[in-house]
């Protein structure tokens, strides 16, 4: 939303994991914007010390769903680590936390419980929970700093999403396809499964990759809830099988990768099915991160398109 607004405005920038890595910003300090958002992961976090302390004049924790548990210890780890983001933060900062974020609150210190603020609401509909929430967020942010209601409109109006976020990729006819490789943990998929039950179609998901070593019941009562195909893949694929036999969900497919996934599940599909890659886990056993697996899968859906408009059609 800065970048977006600083088209217009100049006064924002993105940085870090999202954007220009914020060293390239460091060897020629001539930035024009006066606000920079930095996106840092729970690795990043864990290395904040002087002089990141007390820095920040604003911070938000998107999530607190488990992840990072191939890393962590516990999830309780995993929880302390984004906790310590709030001890970077300036004794004015503003804080905002995700709604179902109670998990948290034992770890934070206590002068940012004392400085989180509650979520505006949009009044902008948008196609899924994800991304409405994520806007909330956003938008409460920016109006904390100054941001007016308008400003934040008219950058929700030029506003691209990033490329493997819940991308779906439309079609006039045949089978619907997402690109959700972004979707590294269950949570993610969870997410995505709420989302993809708004199209109203026959949902399939593919899950695979290498995991990282988290609880799946919340990510199988949604497929469940939703009645969705499991196809699993990769270094996961025992893993799922098994979580699926523990949940009672029947998989539908297993392959060695997601090239062969994809090579086998072409001639099942029918019009009315969402195909889902939302895989719950990292890239590393066959891609080199989440968007060459992106990107691999989009190219398999123009190939499958291309093929279908070039198959004579019966007479």
């Amino acid at each position: 939303m800065l970048s977006t607004i600083g088209r217009v405005d100049g006064i924002g920038l993105e940085a870090g994991n999202i954007g220009t890595p914020l060293l390239s910003h460091a060897t020629e300090w001539r930035i024009e914007a006066d606000t920079i958002a930095i996106e840092l992961s729970s690795y990043q976090l864990d290395l904040m010390r002087p002089p990141f302390a007390r820095m920040l004049d604003g911070s938000i924790i998107v999530n607190t769903k488990p992840d990072h548990l191939d890393r962590y210890a516990s999830y309780e780890d995993y929880l302390k680590s984004k906790a310590h983001l709030l001890e970077c933060c300036a004794a004015d900062a503003v804080i905002i936390l995700p709604p179902d974020g109670d998990d948290i609150y034992p770890y934070l210190p206590f002068s940012a419980k004392q400085a989180i603020v509650p979520h505006v609401s949009t009044t902008r509909r948008f196609d899924s929970s994800l991304e409405q929430s994520n806007w909330n967020v956003a938008t409460t942010m920016m109006q904390h700093l100054g941001v007016t209601e308008a400003t934040c409109r008219r950058a929700r109006e030029k506003f691209k999403p990033l490329p493997h976020r819940f991308e779906c990729l439309a079609s006039a006819a045949g089978p619907l396809f997402i690109d959700d490789s972004k979707a590294t943990n269950a949570a993610a998929s969870e997410a995505a499964l709420d989302a993809a039950s708004a199209y109203q179609r026959d949902i399939i998901i593919l899950l695979g990759g290498v995991p990282k070593n988290e609880p799946y019941e919340g990510l199988f009562d949604k497929i469940k809830q939703y009645d969705a195909r499991i196809v699993v893949f990769g270094d996961a694929a025992e893993l799922f099988v098994q979580a699926a036999s523990t949940y009672d969900v029947e998989v539908t497919g297993r392959y060695t990768s997601l090239a062969e996934t994809l090579e086998h599940i072409t001639p099942r599909l029918s019009t009315s099915d969402l195909l889902l890659l939302s895989p719950a886990c990292a890239s590393f056993d066959e891609f080199k991160n989440y968007q060459k697996r992106g990107e691999y899968f989009k190219q398999w859906v123009v190939d499958y398109r291309r093929s279908q408009h070039e198959q004579p059609k019966a007479s």
